[in-house]
């Protein structure tokens, strides 16, 4: 991933810029993240299709992006496995041999149900730092949101109900019970946070002193407009994180209203920032798109 150089008419140099890592969104909370030697991380990989007798879960159907569309997987990164997290695991794994990360308390069913090589999951405990060849990896105990879901409908499998796979009742029941935040490092000081849980201000007070450039983050659902999300808490989130960029998960339902609403709700949280001095922004990434981390320093155009 080239700097990038701007010069003017007489050689003064008018921008510099240095690519730290390019990502995009797929899904829910499905990121894909290619690192400077191209190697790439997707986190939370769901794009399994819910049936089509489910209205609630239409705003997830995916026909226009697959597994091939994906081009590599070298690690998968697991915060929790609802269905709409990790359904697409073993067609990753089977697709990319990819390795894959999880919390150490569903690693056994996450072996046994996607197929997996044992040697090829990683078992994640909270509060640990995990070195791997291309990135290093923070854990942090996270509280899955208390009005999610998480246990079968009158003792059948939510999975089979609502997505037609069978046999993934207990995985979908451990993903309320097992949960990660999470801080990926890479080897040029670029820090990606993954805030999964509930717990912001405990998280964000951890890490004061390793600030995500990148944080990932659920907002809150609007309580009149459950298709909305609150910019509030995702404002909230940048002010208390430090994080430079913040990027929402949980939003597919907001694609629905159309990209004029989704804009004003980024404005709003922006202006609110803005209003506040802080210098975090929100942004909301187009899905499939690649977006380049970057930072960069520039002639000021007042001067």
């Amino acid at each position: 991933m080239d700097a990038s150089f701007k010069k003017g008419p007489d050689d003064v140099l008018k921008s510099v810029g240095s690519v730290g890592a390019k990502i995009r969104w797929i899904r829910t909370q499905c990121y894909q993240l290619m690192l400077p030697n191209g190697k790439t991380i997707v986190t939370d990989p769901c794009i399994t299709s819910p049936l089509p007798g489910i209205p609630y879960l239409q705003h997830l159907k995916t026909d226009d992006f697959a597994i091939d569309d994906f081009g590599s997987a070298d690690y998968i990164i697991l915060t929790h496995t609802h269905m709409d997290h990790d359904l697409d695991v073993g067609h990753l794994y089977e697709k990319y041999h990819s390795r894959v990360l999880c919390p150490a308390g569903v690693a056994p069913e996450v072996v046994k149900f996607f197929r997996i090589t044992g040697s090829d999951v990683v078992p994640l405990e909270s509060e640990r730092e995990y070195m791997f060849p291309d990135f290093t990896l923070n854990t942090y105990y996270a509280t899955h949101n208390r009005g999610g879901s998480g246990m079968p409908y009158d003792g059948q499998d939510a999975t089979l109900m609502e997505f037609g796979v069978e046999g993934h009742a207990t995985l979908h029941d451990l993903g309320t019970l097992f949960n990660l935040n999470y801080l990926i490092s890479l080897p040029d000081n670029l820090r990606i946070g993954f805030m999964a849980g509930i717990e912001y201000e405990q998280l964000c007070e951890r890490w004061k002193t390793k600030a995500p450039n990148v944080l990932i983050a659920q907002p809150k659902k609007n309580k009149t407009d459950r298709g909305l999300m609150m910019w509030e808490d995702l404002a909230a989130c940048a002010q208390m994180s430090h994080a430079q960029i913040v990027l929402p998960v949980h939003h597919d339902s907001m694609q629905v209203k159309g990209k004029e609403a989704c804009c004003e709700w980024v404005k709003k949280a922006n202006d609110y920032l803005i209003e506040h001095g802080s210098i975090s922004r929100v942004a909301y990434p187009e899905k499939y798109k690649w977006y380049d981390i970057s930072v960069s320093i520039s002639l000021d155009n007042e001067e």
